[in-house]
C-alpha cells in the first residue's frame, strides 16, 4: 500500500509539472500580462502544499488490539544430593585428570569435586559406584537442528532428545529453528514435562524474504526475538544487502539481542559479518588456508565461530567420514535411542550378513546406503 501511494504522489507531481510548463509555454506567447508572482504563479505552489497534506493524511499504519497473557510455572530443579565415586574425573581445569574421583552434587549444581579420599559423603547423600567409568562435563552441541519437529504438533515425547543425553549432550543451541515450537519445547524441559537436554534457539531466521526497508522496519522485525520469542538472539540468514544487514545489527545492539549469521559459503560475506559487528557466524569459511590477516580481524572483532566440521562448507562434510569409516548403522546405543525406517532395518540386515535374497525385492530395490535420518 505504501508502494501505491508513493507512486500516485509521484503520478500528481508528474503531472502537475507537467501543467506547469504547459501554463509557462502559453504564457509566452500571449505575452506577459501579469507580473511575476501574480495568483496564477502562485497556483503550483498551492497544488504542492495540497498534495503534501494529501500525503501527511495517508492511512495510519495498522495496530492490532494486543492482550498479553502471563503464565506462570514452576522450573523443575532436582533436589537432594548424590556422590559418584571412584571414576576417572576430567575436570577441565588445565590438562587435570582424577584417576579416583569422587563429585558431589546438590541439587543442581556440582559442590565439590577431588580425589575420592579426600572427599565425604554428606549425611542423607546417595553413592553411585563409578568405578570402571570415565565422568566428564557435559557436552554443549551450538549448532544443532531441530528442523525433525514436526510443525504445529506438539509431541508429548520426543526421541531426539533423551538420544542426545544418552551421547553426553545436555545443552543444545538451534541455530534458526524454521518454526516457534522449539520455544514450547524449551518451556517444557524447564518445567519437567519433557526429558531432554537444555534448549536454546535463535526460533526462526530473519531471511532475505523480510525485505528489510529501512531502520524502523528492522526494528519491527527483530521487536518479535526482544519481546515476544525472548531468545536474547536471531539468526541473520542472509537477509539482504550490506544497508540492509547493518540495518539489522543497529536494530539488535538497540534491544539487546546478540544476532549469529549464515555462513552461505560466501568468504567475503563472513568477514563483513564480523567487521559489522555480528557476534556470530555459523558454519566453516570456505576457503582454505586461513592466513594471518583473518585471525586478527576475528580476534579483534570478538566474532563467535562455529565451524561445523560434521557440515562442511568448501570441502569434504564430516558426516560422511563417519559413514565411511564406522558402522553407524549399527551402533547399539544409537539403535536403541533412535526408531528406524524398513529401508534401514534392511539394510541392518544385510550388515548382520543376511543373504541378499532375503528380503522382499520390493523392499530391497528401496535400500540405499545409510540415510542421515537413521
Amino acid at each position: 500500500k505504501a508502494v501505491k501511494r508513493a507512486e500516485a504522489a509521484a503520478a500528481a507531481a508528474e503531472a502537475a509539472a507537467k501543467e506547469e510548463a504547459e501554463g509557462a509555454g502559453e504564457g509566452a506567447e500571449e505575452g506577459e500580462e501579469e507580473a511575476p508572482g501574480d495568483a496564477e504563479a502562485e497556483e503550483p505552489g498551492e497544488e504542492g502544499e495540497e498534495e503534501a497534506e494529501t500525503e501527511e493524511d495517508e492511512e495510519p499504519r495498522y495496530e492490532p488490539d494486543e492482550r498479553r497473557i502471563e503464565i506462570t510455572a514452576e522450573r523443575d530443579i532436582p533436589r537432594g544430593v548424590v556422590v559418584l565415586r571412584g571414576g576417572q574425573a576430567i575436570t577441565m581445569v588445565g590438562g587435570e585428570i582424577i584417576e579416583d574421583a569422587a563429585i558431589v552434587v546438590r541439587d543442581n549444581r556440582i559442590e565439590q569435586v577431588g580425589p575420592s579420599a579426600d572427599v565425604e559423603t554428606p549425611s542423607g547423600a546417595r553413592e553411585i559406584d563409578m568405578t570402571g567409568t570415565t565422568i566428564i562435563p557435559g557436552f554443549v552441541d551450538t549448532h544443532y537442528h531441530a528442523q525433525w519437529l514436526v510443525p504445529g504438533i506438539h509431541n508429548t515425547r520426543v526421541w531426539q532428545y533423551p538420544a542426545n543425553l544418552a551421547y553426553g549432550v545436555t545443552t543444545t543451541r538451534d541455530p534458526q529453528t524454521a518454526t516457534t515450537d522449539i520455544l514450547t519445547y524449551s518451556d517444557r524441559v524447564e518445567t519437567g514435562n519433557l526429558i531432554g537436554p537444555r534448549i536454546y534457539s535463535t526460533g526462526p531466521g530473519v531471511f532475505l524474504t523480510e525485505q528489510i526497508r529501512n531502520l524502523d522496519h528492522a526494528r519491527d522485525v527483530l521487536r518479535r526475538y526482544a519481546e515476544y520469542y525472548d531468545t536474547k538472539t536471531f539468526k541473520m540468514y542472509m537477509s539482504g544487502n550490506r544497508q540492509q544487514r547493518q540495518w539489522l545489527i543497529i536494530a539488535a545492539k538497540e534491544l539487546e539481542l546478540m544476532p549469529t549469521t549464515e555462513g552461505g559459503l560466501d568468504f567475503p560475506l563472513n568477514l563483513t559479518h564480523a567487521i559489522d559487528g555480528y557476534s556470530g557466524l555459523e558454519h566453516s569459511l570456505p576457503i582454505t588456508p586461513i592466513y594471518e590477516d583473518v585471525v586478527e580481524l576475528f580476534v579483534e572483532t570478538g566474532i563467535t565461530h562455529s565451524p561445523t566440521l560434521l557440515v562442511s562448507y568448501g570441502g569434504p562434510f564430516g558426516e560422511n567420514y563417519y559413514y565411511a569409516t564406522e558402522r553407524v548403522h549399527d551402533d547399539e546405543k544409537l539403535r536403541r535411542r533412535t526408531p528406524r525406517s524398513t529401508p534401514s532395518r534392511a539394510v541392518a540386515a544385510t550388515t548382520r550378513g543376511r543373504a541378499a535374497g532375503s528380503c522382499p525385492r520390493s523392499t530391497c530395490s528401496r535400500i540405499t546406503p545409510v540415510s542421515r535420518r537413521t
